[in-house]
């Protein structure tokens, strides 16, 4: 059985999830380290619908992404307004986090940012600012006329097949219990592909 391309990132400390509020304010510091030394970041939600007005709107997950000094992809996990989130209260880790996302200066990419961006302003009233790029926009570009082929997941399997990541929802540690998020943590790596 080989490790999946998660696993591997993974084991390598490159995927991390903040489980404390230490961990959000370590994690918070390591990426404005990273935007200041001029690395643009990927930048993504996970939300609790579409509708960023709806009464239950909240933002689930945020996660940062960037290449450090050395090459190696890194990614940061911060759990937030989750039902499963007992590791820290989200209202405090967002007074953290906030300024990574209102600095206009910390360049950040994206798929599809205008829902990201739409969403977080209308749940939390924060302006996104700071984005250079939607590779949704560039999918657009690349695939016009096409329809139904501008999803995240449908561009990696198509555009890099190597990185194994196609599919990768299932290969990403579940948080609607932190029970699983524990025992993700431990199993030894493998996932059984």
């Amino acid at each position: 059985v080989s490790q999946s391309r998660y696993s591997i990132l993974r084991a390598k400390k490159q995927i991390v999830i903040a489980r404390s509020l230490d961990d959000v304010k370590k994690y918070v510091e390591q990426l404005e380290s990273a935007f200041k030394a001029g690395k643009v970041q990927s930048f993504d939600t996970e939300t609790t619908g579409l509708d960023p007005w709806a009464i239950d709107a909240k933002v689930i997950t945020m996660q940062f992404g960037y290449r450090d000094d050395s090459g190696e992809i890194k990614a940061i996990v911060f759990p937030m307004w989750h039902r499963a989130n007992s590791f820290y209260n989200p209202d405090e880790a967002w007074l953290l986090i906030r300024p990574l996302l209102e600095n206009p200066e910390y360049k950040k990419i994206g798929h599809n940012m205008k829902f990201d961006v739409l969403y977080v302003l209308a749940t939390t009233g924060c302006r996104i600012k700071g984005i250079l790029f939607d590779t949704m926009l560039l999918l657009h570009a690349l695939d016009s006329g096409t329809q139904g082929n501008l999803g995240l997941k449908q561009a990696v399997w198509d555009y890099l097949p190597h990185m194994e990541l196609g599919g990768y929802e299932d290969k990403l540690p579940k948080l609607t219990k932190t029970k699983d998020i524990e025992e993700d943590e431990g199993e030894g790596e493998e996932n059984g592909d």
